[in-house]
């Protein structure tokens, strides 16, 4: 089996709950709503969300998201959605 379809929890994360996370490959801190749960036998369990920093759909690892994110990653990624906010 590769790949499960229609996951909508895992590990106690279900499809539209907020988190704060690292972003795949790049590891910048993000905040947004999980999209689409990602499981399959070859790969670790990862999430699509949209990211508020940037606007895009982004991946993370669940094992990339922030439980409990500083104040500090908390202002980062607000800075990051007003400079989105702006652009227009």
């Amino acid at each position: 089996m590769a790949k499960k379809e229609n996951v909508k929890q895992y590990d106690g994360y279900k499809v539209g709950d907020e988190v704060y996370c690292k972003t795949y490959i790049t590891g910048d801190v993000s905040f947004g709503k999980i999209q689409i749960i990602h499981l399959s036998d070859k790969n670790p369990a990862c999430f699509t969300f949209g990211c508020v920093t940037t606007g895009a759909c982004k991946l993370a690892l669940f094992s990339d998201i922030i439980k409990d994110p500083t104040s500090a990653q908390i202002n980062k990624v607000k800075r990051g959605s007003e400079k989105l906010r702006r652009r227009k």
